[in-house]
């Protein structure tokens, strides 16, 4: 089945080398990217720049005999720049290099905003990359990062988007496309955030986001603000909830949501109504004389559960002068204020409507 994927991915690339796409170059000076990972050097103040190309062979008759190691090959420079970073992958793998099929752009949890954003810019202004290519921040190191890849994954389609890609797969969409982070750092009133990804047992561990204020360092939002800041932006996507009721272990799964906001201006900042609605499912059966009972008690704690989570969300933005909700777009975009910050004064409504088997349905 690898072996078969391996060949559409050549044969694919074969035919838009005959097409007359891409300048014109044969297949053979090609080096198509499909990750591109940076790290600050300390001792020089460049960037360490790390390409992911997939291994196309030029034979079919090789194809075959590509291992699940040497499916992916990288090509790591240093640079100041982009631009310097390209030039410099070109020269040592003789090839141009082609960042058309751009999946993911990873990059240190340690970057600060000012470090980050003008190689985002640099991205950004770049014609023949795509933005909707998926960005997003590591633990150290990001190249043993970029050198992991899910036996599940065939080439040429990266583990991260594979994973981002697929909304199911998720509890929460905290995926963040390259035009999304570019575009919420130049809009005033929402601060820029991206999930933190984490490899944990040769597994990825997305449940939290950093997020990016105009000066220090970036913000990481602990799993409960992270799982917050999901409900009161509509983030949800099949999530669930642990609740312990009557001494038992309660389960809610497959929840989603639907909010409604309104958000003025104060004298001390801004005013937020947010109601939410949120359905699922109890994945735990009660006894007949407790199943009325045990259903309402069990919407009553995920409700509180919620509200929770979601002022804890607002507390840290508020500590830490962010707003990755975008409550304050609205306001400051009419005032074209970029960089002010209003504190945010929250009214959180949250209404759970839930389903179960056998008696609680």
């Amino acid at each position: 089945m690898r072996s078969r994927s391996v060949v559409w991915l050549f044969m694919g690339l074969l035919t838009l080398s005959l097409s007359g796409c891409w300048d014109d170059h044969p297949l053979d000076n090609q080096g198509i990217v499909v990750s591109l990972g940076i790290s600050p050097e300390p001792k020089t103040g460049d960037f360490k720049w790390t390409f992911t190309f997939p291994n196309v062979t030029l034979s079919p008759s090789s194809l075959a005999s590509i291992k699940s190691n040497e499916q992916y090959y990288r090509i790591s420079v240093d640079a100041p720049t982009f631009a310097g970073a390209v030039t410099k992958a070109q020269q040592e793998s003789s090839r141009i290099v082609y960042l058309g099929q751009l999946h993911t752009f990873i990059w240190p949890n340690t970057l600060s905003w000012q470090q980050l954003w003008p190689v985002v810019s640099a991205l950004n202004s770049q014609g023949p990359i795509p933005k909707t290519f998926w960005v997003m921040a590591a633990t150290p190191s990001v190249k043993t990062l970029m050198t992991f890849v899910s036996p599940q994954v065939v080439a040429p389609r990266s583990y991260l988007a594979t994973y981002f890609d697929c909304i199911h797969c998720q509890p929460f969409l905290l995926g963040q496309h390259e035009w999304e982070f570019w575009s919420h750092g130049v809009t005033p009133g929402i601060s820029p955030y991206v999930p933190m990804v984490n490899l944990r047992d040769h597994k990825l561990a997305i449940r939290q986001i950093l997020v990016y204020s105009p000066s220090g360092q970036p913000i990481l939002y602990s799993t409960r603000e992270t799982t917050g800041f999901g409900f009161l932006s509509g983030k949800i996507k099949r999530a669930t909830v642990s609740l312990d009721w009557n001494g038992n272990h309660v389960g809610l799964t497959k929840l989603h949501d639907s909010h409604h906001i309104t958000v003025h201006k104060t004298a001390k900042g801004m005013m937020v109504d947010e109601s939410i609605r949120v359905k699922g499912f109890i994945d735990q059966t009660a006894p007949e004389s407790q199943a009325i009972l045990s259903q309402n008690k069990i919407r009553e704690l995920a409700q509180k559960r919620i509200i929770y989570w979601c002022l804890t969300a607002i507390h840290k933005a508020n500590e830490t002068r962010t707003d990755p909700f975008g409550y304050g777009q609205s306001i400051l975009w009419q005032q074209g204020q970029r960089a002010a910050f209003l504190p945010i004064h929250a009214h959180i409504t949250v209404s759970v409507s839930l389903k179960g088997e056998g008696m609680l349905r």
